[in-house]
């Protein structure tokens, strides 16, 4: 599943989920019980090695960069992005401006500048650089710009707001109007005016984009549509909102919850719709039931993660991972489910989900019935963000080192030396890991 960029600016106040409605959704059937099957995984730990670690090839000081805020331990930035063989890092700079920094990834060494009102959001497109800055011809107008990656110098920029990068394509928009542009030369590709609000969080599954739109103030996305990406031409519109989570086949799965806004924490269960991307149609809908320990009732985790596979729908529900099988409809199977995994980071990747544990980091692999738990037991806790790039899992610790686990084999292939305290983002490619840190940007060369 592609994931969206983001580049609004504005942070959502919280999200959360209205019943869908879509072209002919049929009607769940809630239960009031659901019994979960807990099962013992298979165990077995991960040596770390015995190999040298791996020191820094270069290390650049920033005591002003510009960093979004941490949280639940993840680092995460928004303010960075790599992209032919370069590091981009956006810093504060003179009053309210930033200054976008390229960095050559395996020396460290700066490259070009670029001062302006910039976001601190950025992508790698290629050899371009999207960003976006405040100010156009109009008041609280937004621009997207197309920088070259070489030198910074702008090749396109348009009056709008970026909203998702996917395929060479960058989706723009505005106030009741979506635009897809070339990523290379800004040319457009299409205008789609059908927008009753704005767009955030697209996702592109196939031909198709799914569109979840917001009007001015709300907190939920009020409705979902479905555009070709080729011709940017409306296919379907819920009336009701719904959100996309993964697909399977020729499905994509919507997450539908209805909520209450006298009691938010309180709900029946996750509805799952599973719907054709080209039509809208839903061809079966299902109820999820993570039943808490609160004598009874039922509890919502707004941010409760969700992976769809080719044969099964899992979350992680109050450090439970639980696994539903698609074959099967949820209400009339027993799902199984492992119990104190602790705190989700990602995945599956190879078959593995990963999460962060006491002293380490743990796996775990769903075989149908069976179930595998790995720990790597680290230096310090299990820190910072989870990356994957091929088939590699980068993670860090509290003391401050970042490794490498091939998720294939099993093997840890990559041990750094220490890099910062609180990691915040990693960038791997050309050969490099650069990891993002609170005041500096440390590059460590890869293993061949």
């Amino acid at each position: 599943m592609m994931i969206g960029l983001l580049f609004t600016w504005l942070a959502l106040a919280g999200s959360a989920y209205a019943a869908l409605s879509a072209t002919a959704s049929p009607t769940a059937t809630p239960a009031a019980t659901q019994d979960v099957r807990f099962v013992t995984p298979t165990k077995a730990r991960i040596g770390v090695g015995s190999s040298a670690q791996v020191v820094p090839r270069w290390s650049r000081a920033y005591s002003d960069v510009s960093l979004s805020i941490r949280g639940s331990g993840a680092g995460r930035t928004a303010g960075v992005a790599a992209a032919h063989g370069f590091a981009f890092i956006c810093v504060q700079d003179q009053g309210d401006k930033r200054r976008i920094d390229a960095l050559d990834v395996t020396t460290g060494r700066l490259v070009w500048s670029k001062i302006g009102h910039y976001v601190p959001i950025l992508h790698g497109a290629g050899d371009i650089l999207i960003a976006q800055r405040f100010g156009g011809t109009s008041a609280n107008a937004g621009t997207v710009v197309g920088l070259d990656a070489e030198d910074g110098r702008t090749r396109w920029q348009i009056e709008s707001y970026a909203v998702a990068y996917e395929g060479g394509i960058v989706l723009v928009g505005a106030q009741d109007v979506l635009r897809a542009v070339d990523a290379d030369d800004g040319r457009m590709r299409w205008v789609n005016r059908d927008i009753v609000g704005s767009v955030n969080g697209p996702v592109l599954y196939g031909d198709t984009w799914l569109l979840p739109v917001w009007t001015n103030g709300a907190i939920l996305a009020e409705t979902l549509m479905g555009v070709d990406a080729e011709s940017g031409r409306t296919l379907w519109r819920t009336s009701t909102p719904a959100f996309p989570i993964g697909s399977a086949g020729a499905h994509v799965y919507l997450r539908t919850d209805e909520w209450d806004y006298h009691s938010p924490m309180i709900f029946t269960g996750v509805p799952i719709s599973a719907t054709d991307p080209r039509t809208g149609e839903a061809a079966s809908t299902s109820l999820l039931f993570p039943k808490s320990e609160n004598s009874g009732q039922y509890e919502s985790s707004n941010s409760m993660p969700i992976r769809v596979t080719s044969d099964a729908i899992y979350f992680w529900f109050h450090n439970r991972f639980f696994r539903y099988a698609l074959e099967i409809p949820p209400a009339r199977q027993r799902p199984i489910a492992v119990d104190n995994v602790g705190e989700f980071l990602g995945g599956p990747k190879n078959g593995w989900f990963f999460f962060r544990a006491d002293g380490g980091l743990a796996m775990l692999r769903f075989k149908e019935e069976r179930v595998t738990l790995r720990t790597i037991a680290l230096d310090g806790a299990e820190d910072g963000p989870l990356s994957i790039s091929g088939d590699v899992a980068y993670f860090g610790d509290t003391s401050g080192r970042v490794y490498g686990l091939d998720t294939s084999t099993l093997e840890v292939r990559l041990r750094t030396g220490i890099a910062c305290e609180a990691p915040a983002e990693y960038l791997i490619g050309h050969g490099m890991l650069t990891v993002i840190c609170e005041g500096k940007l440390v590059g460590f060369p890869l293993p061949r």
